[in-house]
């Protein structure tokens, strides 16, 4: 049968038939079939310590042009385009006396570009502003969810610690304002 809208709590079960509460949600209306997705929660048992091991600016291209202020003009300057770059390392734990699948998530502010395996997809080399997340080096499963997130999926076993590094390139385009925004009129 369906799953109408509605809160759906998780409980996880004792050998002794003890139930002990996990943790729930609110969901929307779910068909026959489709596939239910519960968060519950952080897991205290794994840390993840996410640090910036690098970040660097390149590419950029400015815009020089004059205006007026008051009764005299002046020069001002304008960033258009412009690239940042950031290197990430995860640390992940597991604290659990059992193995684990970890997902992981991220978000990213753009349109992001996955790199994910061997080779690089064929967008990766675009002007095209966005998210260039470059994942290939991960170990486990790696996904993009939808236009601004990324999943991987990582095997820990009992108290191991992995570590994951990967970069973002966030290209930046026409960052300034348009300086002629009255564009001419076609003659008919």
């Amino acid at each position: 049968s369906p799953l109408p809208d509605g809160a759906v709590r998780l409980f996880s079960e004792y050998a002794n038939r003890d139930l002990a509460y996990v943790g729930g949600t609110d969901v929307k209306y779910v068909p026959i079939g489709d596939r239910v997705e519960v968060s519950a929660g952080p897991d205290s048992d794994v840390t993840i310590t996410r640090r910036l091991k690098d970040q660097k600016t390149s590419g950029i291209v400015a815009r020089q042009y004059k205006r007026r202020l008051d009764d005299e003009f002046v020069w001002l300057h304008d960033l258009v385009d412009y690239e940042e770059t950031f290197v990430y390392e995860e640390e992940i734990v597991s604290g659990k006396p059992v193995a684990i699948q970890a997902e992981i998530e991220r978000r990213f502010d753009g349109n992001v570009v996955l790199w994910s395996g061997k080779n690089p997809p064929a967008d990766w080399n675009s002007n095209e502003a966005g998210a260039y997340v470059d994942l290939h080096e991960v170990p486990g499963r790696v996904e993009r969810v939808d236009q601004n997130h990324v999943k991987y999926f990582l095997d820990l076993a009992p108290g191991e610690k992995k570590f994951v590094k990967y970069s973002v390139t966030y290209k930046r385009r026409k960052v300034g304002p348009e300086l002629n925004t009255e564009k001419k009129r076609e003659p008919l």
